[in-house]
């Protein structure tokens, strides 16, 4: 019989496996990339979250959406985009978005 540690090992490895995905997800380039459903699912953001962020600003779910649309959208009632900081930043970096911080700012003083 394995030492009872061994399955504190493979659940560590598994979280470290998942932690990793979500690394990867998060770090995914897609400069020049239209913002789809399907863009948000593969920066690991859930299906929950977009929907809630689509339903606030009303976006398409089979939408596509340039970072500049979004932000424009975003711009007339940051309020609504608070709970959505840590992921619109992960959006921006993947984009490349040169608007990121001005946007993020005028959300954050939203709230």
């Amino acid at each position: 019989m394995p030492p009872r540690w061994c399955k504190v090992c493979s659940c560590l490895e598994a979280a470290l496996a998942g932690l990793q995905r979500k690394i990867e997800r998060a770090t995914l380039k897609a400069e020049g990339k239209v913002i789809t459903y399907g863009l948000c699912r593969d920066l690991g953001f859930c299906d929950a979250g977009i929907r809630a962020f689509a339903r606030a600003y009303g976006l398409d779910l089979n939408g596509e959406y340039t970072a500049d649309e979004i932000a424009e959208k975003v711009r007339k009632a940051p309020q609504r985009a608070t709970a959505f900081v840590r992921e619109m930043l992960t959006l921006a970096r993947a984009l490349n978005y040169s608007g990121a911080r001005d946007l993020l700012r005028l959300v954050r003083n939203a709230s």
